[in-house]
């Protein structure tokens, strides 16, 4: 049987508006005193919870103490509301991931609540301080929990706003492990209190400042079902008053628990996606030759990421990739490119019922059927009224392959697989990415693509930066889809405080390098898109975002490897076992 997670300490502040009833008081939370034993709880020793309130009026930063006891290991939640719409940037302290943000309006203004998560380290700071711009009411829940699983701690969150309601609810979630710990999260506008929510150990629970500026809110846990279902949890407003709300809940991992690690790849040589003698899965060599001009091409890469930064696509214009076998029910997809086209039609592929593609312009998605190790790519995919399916573009290949199309038409612009260079999940869980990554850039140069790219969307409105709205500026140049880009390997990694997952995919620049493979809004890399999950697998790392970023700086370490001749490129649909286009 596992341990129970203990809790060891809630804190909240709240700064409000000048009115407030509890100018400068410090009281405990209305929670009961006989938490251990309560069967709802996720506690195995009495919570110990305290409020604090100051009359500081509406503020920019509001800074929580560190729950006492909290030690190296131990998992911390925060709960931020403001009352502002979601709009605003919340600047959270280093070391805290933002999972999600709800926000909702109504007759008495914005509500917006968003939920952290953290690791303790050795040396916790004694203070976490949030900062934003403007003035606003605003209060924050920090809660501490041992015995929770710190690699992976989260399995699972939801929220729910509404707008002139009596009661906050909290969805129920599945969480991605047996036996969570569910920890819920409550805001309304206003001063009104909210009641105790039902089926919860509270944690903490206050109403401070005035129906116009104020908050309401509470917090509780308890243990889920064995099924991992974490059940609907609903705090409501006392006499009868209707304001906005949001609810929120957390699907924490009990250590141990034995749940499912990220699905890994096909079984491949090396456990990579492509054979190990494509370009994507070759080490940069010691000393390898840098382009003359590769500080004028990489300048125009900084001043892309200085205007809209050096992201990573997670949830938008990135790659959802669906597993299929032999049991899988199979489609045939229809295409409808405008430009001239050998094929009209991908004939009986296997199409996971479950399956979408990513929601930006692109609508990429990829399918990998590990049965018979091949690959199905997918441009502009989407589902007719009559229900069938319908792509711009498609093309299939194996997964033992280079991951290039020989004869150019895959769905990227430069003949890379859209499988090809993602950053995977299970890659950061293990620390370790063991191939190239692709990157897209606002200024690609005209005249064809350099090997190992088979094909460019490369053309003069391109090369200056007016197709994705930006100007080339001086004394920087394009660069050719299919470059090599590398950074620098001599840099020491460990003195640019970068986070784990920054390092990991800095290693991987620096080892592996990124090729150029598409025309991009700025300096970008691709990520599995997480829809493809059960539960979002990048909770650990970047928490719930569309992008993630790395910083900036890197890219002045960037050099451009010695560049091949553009060539015209040959469109050819080649033959392949593991499927008919025609």
């Amino acid at each position: 049987m596992l341990a129970r997670p203990t809790l060891l300490r809630a804190v909240v502040v709240a700064s409000l508006a000048a009115t407030s009833a509890l100018a400068g008081a410090t009281a405990p939370l209305a929670a009961p005193s006989a938490v251990s034993s309560s069967p709802g709880s996720a506690s195995s020793s009495r919570a110990l919870a305290t409020v604090h309130a100051r009359a500081a009026g509406r503020t920019s930063s509001l800074a929580v103490a560190r729950p006492a006891a909290v030690r190296a290991g131990d998992v911390l939640v925060a709960a931020v509301a403001v009352r502002a719409s979601g709009r605003l940037g919340l600047r959270p302290p280093p070391g805290w991931r933002l999972v999600r943000r709800d926000a909702s309006r109504s007759a008495t203004g914005s509500l917006s609540q968003a939920l952290y998560v953290r690791v303790a380290g050795a040396g916790e700071p004694r203070r976490y301080a949030w900062r934003w711009h403007g003035r606003h009411a605003a209060a924050a829940a920090v809660i501490a929990y041992r015995g929770i699983d710190r690699a992976r701690p989260l399995a699972g969150h939801g929220g729910r706003a509404a707008r002139q309601t009596s009661s906050a609810v909290a969805p129920s979630i599945r969480a991605g492990t047996a036996e969570p710990v569910v920890v819920a999260f409550f805001a309304g506008s206003g001063g009104r209190a909210l009641a105790a929510p039902s089926g919860l150990a509270v944690r903490y629970r206050a109403a401070v400042g005035t129906i116009r500026r104020g908050l309401a809110l509470a917090g509780g846990d308890a243990a889920g079902a064995s099924s991992g279902a974490t059940g609907r949890r609903v705090a409501r407003l006392r006499s009868g008053s209707r304001a906005a709300t949001i609810g929120q809940v957390l699907a924490l991992r009990p250590a141990g628990s034995g749940s499912a690690p990220v699905p890994a790849p096909p079984a491949l040589a090396g456990g990579r996606w492509f054979s190990d003698a494509s370009p994507l899965n070759t080490p940069i060599p010691a000393g390898a030759a840098v382009d003359p001009s590769s500080s004028a091409m990489t300048a125009g890469m900084e001043y892309a990421a200085a205007q809209k930064g050096f992201s990573v696509s997670v949830k938008r214009w990135s790659v959802p990739v669906y597993y299929a076998d032999r049991t899988t029910p199979r489609t045939s997809v229809a295409l409808d490119a405008p430009w001239t086209i050998p094929a009209h039609q991908l004939l009986d592929v296997p199409f996971p019922a479950d399956a979408r593609p990513d929601p930006a312009g692109d609508m990429h998605m990829a399918v990998i059927d590990r049965d018979s190790g091949c690959f199905y790519e997918y441009y502009k995919l989407f589902r007719r009224e009559d229900g069938g399916w319908q792509a711009r573009w498609a093309n299939r290949g194996a997964l033992d392959g280079p991951g290039i199309h020989a004869a150019a038409l895959s769905t990227r612009a430069s003949g890379f697989a859209n499988l090809a260079g993602l950053i995977r999940p299970e890659e950061l869980e293990r620390g370790s990415i063991d191939h190239a990554l692709v990157f897209g850039h606002p200024f690609t140069k005209a005249g064809g693509p350099v090997l190992p790219a088979t094909d460019s969307d490369g053309r003069p409105e391109s090369e200056t930066g007016a197709a994705v709205g930006l100007t080339l500026p001086a004394g920087a140049l394009p660069i050719p889809e299919g470059a090599r880009v590398q950074l620098d390997p001599g840099l020491d990694l460990d003195s640019l405080g970068l986070a784990p997952w920054q390092r990991v995919i800095a290693r991987a620049l620096q080892v592996y390098g990124m090729y150029l493979a598409d025309t991009a809004g700025t300096t970008s890399l691709t990520a599995v898109n997480p829809q493809s999950f059960a539960s979002n697998p990048y909770l650990p790392f970047w928490g719930d975002e569309a992008y993630a970023y790395l910083p900036p700086a890197l890219l002045r370490h960037m050099r451009v490897l010695q560049l091949g001749p553009q060539f015209a490129p040959t469109r050819e649909l080649a033959s392949s076992a593991c499927g008919e286009m025609r």
